[in-house]
């Protein structure tokens, strides 16, 4: 929260005249009369934020506190599955590493979002793995946000990796998956009850979900300016932490040391390992085409977390001095670079897109306060 400090001086200037911030404020005045119809009537299906909101009474900027609880609550989960695997030292190092990816930050930086929230409920489920625990749990998710989806499909790789598991099979993941049936049921009943417009309002249009279907199928989608866009996006997300699935992918496929490091002294079958990263690069692949045609990919990438975190935890167990190691580089490179994310294109191919960096607290609060920056 020090150093990735939310733009006070755009949300205190925001009303319920603005866009998506003004239209969550709506939602939490009144989630049964709201009428949809601006670009952002995806958040007419995510409305587990806007009615605990309405219903516990929080108004105006308030509504942001679900958002900061999230990352908070995140963090902690974080904390409790390193150290599941990991010492005290490598367990805190690789948590504070987490808190300064956007998986923690878009909570705390980020009021519009929810997706820290998201992913908490989804981290929950491996604490609270009965039937009626994870049915729960995966609602709130989908609720939250429908791209916990893709978290629920990697979630059963972090859940092996959490255990004391030797093999990984498919039957162990499509029982994990079996689990998460009855969410998905329910969901989409929900999705069909707002659709209705019986108890909740309907969105006028699905410009969001359209626009992505229509580009999904355009060959100029995935021209290579548009790959390469994605890509910085995708490692804004987590920036330095993907050194994990780097080095996770490492020690599968190859017997050499890496900066040193060696990891052929595996704990658990090389199969198991190798079925491990082909289940997460397939997801990972396929998720990435998707979110070519869509905006805020940088928050879109923040559901492949399990993946991030799984890869964490096998090399720990693989070789512990490296992941501490590792995490120390990973922890220095998160302070001394900055928080930033990719703003929308101008004009056609990438001519130009702008930069968008999460400011320290001082700064913010010189800009908010002092009006130092303006310009």
């Amino acid at each position: 929260m020090f150093l990735y400090f939310p733009p006070l001086w755009v949300y205190l200037n925001w009303g319920e005249s603005s866009d998506r911030y003004g239209l969550m404020m709506q939602q939490a005045r009144d989630p049964f009369g709201i009428v949809y119809d601006t670009v952002d009537n995806v958040l007419a299906y995510r409305l587990a934020v806007p009615l605990f909101n309405h219903f516990v009474g929080l108004r105006g900027h308030a509504i942001v506190l679900p958002s900061l609880f999230g990352s908070l609550f995140l963090c902690f989960l974080l904390h409790r599955i390193f150290r599941r695997k990991c010492d005290p030292v490598t367990s805190f190092i690789l948590t504070i590493c987490a808190s300064l990816t956007f998986l923690v930050v878009s909570g705390t930086t980020c009021w519009v979002a929810t997706d820290s929230l998201a992913c908490g409920a989804v981290a929950a489920i491996l604490f609270s793995p009965g039937l009626i625990a994870t049915t729960l749990l995966s609602f709130l998710a989908l609720t939250l946000d429908e791209r916990a989806i893709v978290s629920l499909l990697l979630l059963p790789s972090l859940a092996w990796a959490l255990s004391s598991r030797q093999d990984l099979k498919l039957r162990f993941i499509a029982r994990q998956y079996f689990y998460f049936l009855p969410a998905i049921l329910l969901v989409m009943a929900f999705r069909a009850l707002i659709d209705s417009g019986v108890v909740f309002p309907a969105p006028l249009e699905h410009y969001q979900y359209e626009k992505i279907s229509n580009l999904f199928w355009q060959l100029e989608t995935y021209h290579p300016t548009f790959i390469l866009y994605g890509l910085i996006q995708w490692f804004a997300a987590f920036r330095w932490f993907w050194i994990f699935p780097v080095l996770a992918a490492f020690m599968v496929v190859s017997k050499h040391s890496l900066f040193g490091w060696r990891f052929d002294q595996l704990v658990r079958a090389k199969a198991s390992y190798r079925l491990f990263l082909a289940h997460g690069l397939l997801i990972l692949g396929c998720y990435f085409l998707v979110n070519l045609s869509a905006g805020d990919q940088w928050r879109c990438a923040l559901y492949v977390f399990p993946f991030i975190l799984a890869s964490a935890l096998l090399v720990c167990e693989a070789n512990p001095p490296a992941c501490r190691q590792a995490g120390l580089v990973c922890l220095g490179l998160l302070v001394v670079t900055p928080q930033f994310f990719l703003g929308h294109y101008w004009g056609a191919f990438f001519e130009a897109t702008s930069v968008q960096i999460v400011y320290p607290m001082p700064l913010v609060l010189a800009r908010t306060l002092f009006g130092l920056g303006a310009n």
